[in-house]
């Protein structure tokens, strides 16, 4: 029976989809300080117990107007659908406040008025509204003080999912974008947790004017406060510069060939696909190996199931890649290989090996890469790095490397080529990192990097086109094939096993009566007649 939902459930429905993380809570109450006309927002987080807290400095919210706050699609900023032609602030739904109240413990709402001396207090607690009273802490300023408690206390899965250093690096990477969109609101982010200020940005009216850098020298007058500008004629230069500079990277020049666009381009004749096939690992392991075909391929047989479920009749007949398939043996072997059993209490756990270097290796990292690398040690040893970090300096020491790239720097060493292990850890490290932000530490599989270092090695081990196989050396190789995984591509994503014949639309061909042939003599005759008769 289908039912309506209760407005309050509806309502927690709604606000869990529209606010989705702290992050995006702070975004909301940060433009909401911006529409208030807010110049000073002082942003102070603790993970630790899901709290918020946002002050401003802008006109302040009125004691008979806090009683309407925290209402869906209660605002003061859109009063018409005309306005929403012209809407001059970032809020216009009554959406944020009232998405926030349904999914915190409490919501507290402190506001003094431009226009008053007092300040009020408007809390919500479990998404019901208390009284609107006068608060026992008195603002000294008008503005508005907006503090979340526990937020998403209704949602504990989301909550625990929740990795602290990934969150707080993206409310900065957030705040530090609104920052450039607003060069006029200085901002602050502190971390309550550890009483870190992580973010300061500064105020300004004139965003040129403070990134310009004015080149001056001393004055060798007696006057110690006089400055002399070098050369006020380089004071314009700049615009003289593009005024008169034309660009030939963009010059049109003459073609001597055919353009043809794409609405007018040539048109390809495709053929159209008569029938599909199907192949699974339980087809494959029926197949029946006629041999080598022009020392590249190996040629198939794949029998088809009966009704009694035995494989009998022919059915296929494919061609294999003899490279594409020993490729995909390889690759799948190196991956393997590349992995060591450490014994846990309760279950086995998979780490890449790897092998010491000695001294270790640095590599200098930016403040926020330094953050997430100190939270996530642990998966970086998962892979076989084993860091260090030096968050004074913003160096991590690289004591531990995978195995696999120490064998191709040595096998690059017995070549007499360039070093490549320095260069491919440091895309290794990198790429973690970004991959624990995009992800919020969830784990995944072995870094890009590592997995295309496999992939090169299978390749270059693997056997070539031209390579002559010996009937029994093909089935050998089929074999291995058909316990891979994934059996039907290479390494690189291309087909190892592609269908060349089906017998039974073969059979249904050849069994087609005869159709009558054309009788082109007629034509062969009026062609010669015409022939005669222009060359006359």
């Amino acid at each position: 029976m289908i039912r309506q939902l209760p407005p309050s459930v509806r309502s927690q429905i709604r606000s869990g989809v529209a606010i989705t993380s702290i992050t995006q809570c702070v975004e909301e109450l940060l433009l909401n300080a911006v529409d208030a006309g807010s110049r000073c927002v002082a942003v102070r987080i603790d993970l630790s117990c899901f709290r918020v807290q946002v002050v401003d400095n802008g006109t302040g919210i009125a004691a008979d107007q806090l009683d309407k706050i925290g209402q869906r699609y209660s605002t003061s900023k859109c009063q018409a659908i005309e306005d929403l032609e012209s809407l001059g602030q970032f809020g216009y739904r009554g959406e944020a406040l009232a998405s926030i109240r349904d999914v915190a413990y409490i919501l507290e709402v402190t506001s003094r008025a431009r226009c008053s001396a007092q300040t009020y207090c408007k809390i919500f607690q479990q998404g019901k509204s208390l009284d609107t009273v006068e608060s026992k802490v008195h603002r000294p300023s008008p503005g508005t003080t907006i503090t979340v408690h526990n937020l998403f206390y209704n949602l504990p899965v989301r909550q625990k999912s929740i990795s602290m250093t990934l969150e707080m690096e993206n409310i900065c990477h957030r705040i530090e974008a609104l920052a450039l969109m607003q060069p006029a609101l200085s901002i602050t982010l502190r971390n309550e947790t550890t009483g870190s200020v992580l973010l300061q940005t500064h105020k300004t009216n004139s965003p040129y004017s403070q990134n310009l850098n004015t080149e001056c020298d001393d004055n060798d007058d007696e006057k110690e406060n006089e400055l002399n500008i070098v050369d006020e004629s380089e004071t314009d230069f700049t615009l003289k510069l593009w005024r008169n500079w034309k660009n030939p990277v963009f010059q049109i020049g003459e073609t001597d060939v055919l353009d043809i666009w794409t609405n007018h381009s040539v048109q390809r004749k495709l053929h159209r696909i008569t029938h599909s096939c199907q192949f699974t690992k339980a087809m494959l392991s029926q197949m029946e190996t006629i041999g080598q075909v022009d020392n590249k391929f190996i040629a198939c047989i794949v029998k088809s199931k009966s009704q009694d479920g035995r494989y009998g009749i022919p059915d296929h007949l494919l061609m294999i890649d003899q490279h594409a398939a020993h490729e995909r043996v390889r690759l799948e072997q190196l991956t393997a290989d590349m992995y060591q059993s450490e014994n846990n209490e309760e279950k086995e756990k998979l780490a890449v090996k790897f092998s010491w270097i000695c001294p270790p290796w640095t590599l200098s990292l930016s403040d926020k890469e330094i953050r997430i690398v100190s939270s996530f040690l642990d998966e970086f040893s998962k892979i076989g790095l084993q860091l260090k970090v030096h968050q004074e300096s913003n160096i991590i020491e690289i004591h531990t490397a995978p195995s696999c790239i120490m064998t191709r720097e040595a096998s690059e060493r017995k070549h007499n080529r360039n070093t490549v292990a320095v260069d491919l850890v440091q895309a290794v490290i990198k790429e973690k990192i970004e991959l624990l932000h995009d992800t919020r530490g969830a784990h995944s599989t072995i870094p890009k990097t590592i997995h295309n270092l496999l992939c090169s090695q299978a390749c270059h081990g693997a056997i070539k086109f031209n390579d002559p196989l010996a009937l029994v050396e093909c089935q050998n190789l089929l074999k291995m094939l058909l316990k891979c995984k994934l059996p039907f591509q290479c390494a690189h994503g291309r087909p190892s096993v592609v269908p060349l014949l089906n017998f039974e639309h073969l059979k249904r061909i050849l069994t087609k009566p005869e159709l009558p042939k054309v009788n082109l003599k007629k034509l062969k005759r009026r062609m010669e007649e015409e022939g005669k008769k222009n060359f006359s």
